[in-house]
């Protein structure tokens, strides 16, 4: 079970464009999204490398909405 809502990027607005097409195709977010999607969210449980980097620490979304809000801007 998971506590992220699913992603639709290709859906289009009511009216064109769409958000698809406001962003070039080599823009960083693009990039972020893909890296993001390729990860095993539960793996800092089980990888010794993301252990490492997550300093043994397994962030919630709590976590992760706080940083945001400070960070954000």
């Amino acid at each position: 079970m998971s506590n992220f809502r699913l992603v639709d990027r290709d859906t289009g607005f009511l009216m064109p464009p769409s958000v698809d097409e406001w962003l070039p195709q080599r823009h960083l977010a693009r990039f972020v999204v893909d890296v993001i999607g390729g990860l095993d969210l539960r793996a800092t449980y089980d990888s010794v490398a993301l252990r490492f980097i997550a300093a043994n620490q397994h962030p919630d979304r709590d976590t992760i909405a706080a940083f945001r809000r400070r960070f954000f801007k």
